[in-house]
C-alpha cells in the first residue's frame, strides 16, 4: 500500500512520516519489506514441506547445500522429528519425485526424508498480525 493511502487511512499523518517511520522499522529489523512469489501462478501445481533428518554434525553443510537447489523456498533449521525443514515447488508429482530422488538423496549427509504435500495454505507469514502484548 502506498504511503499516501496509508496517511489517508490513519487520517492523522502525512505521507512523508509514514515513509519515515516505516524507513525507520525496516532499518531497525522489526519489518521486511519485499515481494511474495505465488508458485501456482508460474506453473508449480505441487508445494511440499520436507524434514530431513541429516548424519551428525552436518546440519549446516546439508542446509547450504540446499540452498542451492533452485526449487527450494526456504531451509530451516529445527528440533523435533528430523534435523532440517525445507519448501519446495513442483510441476507435478513426477518433478517432485526426480527432486527427492535424484537431488536431495545425493546430497552428502543426508540420511532421511519426509515428505508433506501441502493440499491447502490456510495462512502466509506476510498475514501474520502482532499479538496484543509483546514479548
Amino acid at each position: 500500500m502506498a504511503s499516501a493511502e496509508i496517511a489517508r487511512r490513519l487520517g492523522y499523518v502525512s505521507a512523508r512520516a509514514v515513509r519515515r517511520r516505516i524507513d525507520r522499522l525496516t532499518k531497525s529489523g522489526v519489518v521486511r519489506l519485499g515481494v511474495e512469489l505465488l508458485p501456482k501462478a508460474l506453473g508449480y501445481d505441487i508445494l511440499a514441506d520436507i524434514n530431513v533428518e541429516v548424519e551428525s554434525g552436518m546440519a549446516r553443510e546439508v542446509a547450504e547445500a540446499l540452498l542451492s537447489l533452485d526449487r527450494v523456498r526456504y531451509v530451516d533449521i529445527v528440533t523435533g522429528e528430523g534435523d532440517l525443514t525445507l519448501g519446495v515447488v513442483a510441476v507435478d508429482l513426477q518433478d517432485l519425485q526426480r527432486l527427492m530422488l535424484e537431488e536431495l538423496q545425493n546430497i552428502p549427509g543426508v540420511r532421511r526424508t519426509k515428505t508433506y504435500i501441502i493440499t491447502e495454505i490456510l495462512k502466509v507469514e506476510s498475514e501474520w498480525q502482532l499479538p496484543e502484548e509483546l514479548p
